[in-house]
């Protein structure tokens, strides 16, 4: 969940600017339905148009003139690269600047704005760390999809696998919190590492579906991913 102060001040910024991936931008959602700003621009990171939470509300507020809304769509367009603000929100250097999702990004945005000296205009949410409450048995990983196949041991998630085995997963908050990794699993047996529960999928039955940042194997099993 949410970790930090993440609130507009009393005195309205005349340009804002919200850097947002996945599940960051429910933080940003309650700032926009409570302050009507002047000029915000929404930079917001997910995997297709459908997977952007909030994403009618947004192009409501970006239809009536609330905000600007910048789409990236990850499955088509490629990560978000932070070099690339120049080009798709060329003034964000004058910007009070608000940014939560996954580590990865806040890590580069943090390094992009000390670089240009205004890391004081920078103001980032963090997600608390995922705490595991077991791992899984390991075992051999099959991506139906791409054809590939790991050996995945039992403490690393099958999203981690499935990336280190260069698959291309879809992904969001990487806690357990956005379901933007959820991925059919097609047969075998996976644990979700907070619980400690066991899923498992027998061919012909009804599609089960699991959260690849928090499951690991729990003995073969095969992804529809």
């Amino acid at each position: 969940e949410p970790e930090g102060e993440f609130v507009l001040p009393d005195v309205l910024p005349a340009k804002v600017l919200f850097l947002t991936g996945g599940s960051g931008i429910t933080p940003v959602m309650g700032m926009l339905r409570s302050h009507r700003l002047a000029d915000a621009v929404v930079l917001h990171s997910a995997l297709t148009r459908d997977d952007v939470i909030f994403g009618d509300e947004l192009r409501a507020l970006a239809a009536a003139g609330r905000i600007t809304l910048i789409e990236r769509h990850t499955d088509v367009e490629g990560l978000l690269d932070i070099a690339e603000l120049d080009t798709i929100v060329p003034d964000w250097r004058e910007r009070a600047t608000w940014a939560c999702g996954p580590a990865g990004l806040l890590a580069a945005a943090e390094n992009h704005w000390d670089a240009a000296g205004l890391g004081a205009e920078l103001r980032i949410e963090r997600f608390r760390p995922l705490v595991l409450a077991a791992d899984g048995d390991g075992g051999e990983v099959t991506f139906a999809k791409s054809g590939r196949v790991a050996e995945a041991v039992g403490a690393t998630t099958l999203l981690a696998t499935g990336e280190d085995a260069g698959v291309l997963m879809p992904s969001g908050c990487r806690m357990g919190i956005c379901r933007g990794c959820v991925v059919p699993l097609l047969s075998g047996s996976v644990r979700d590492l907070r619980t400690g529960d066991t899923t498992t999928a027998v061919p012909g039955d009804a599609t089960t579906y699991v959260q690849t940042c928090v499951s690991a194997a729990a003995g073969p099993c095969e992804l529809g991913a």
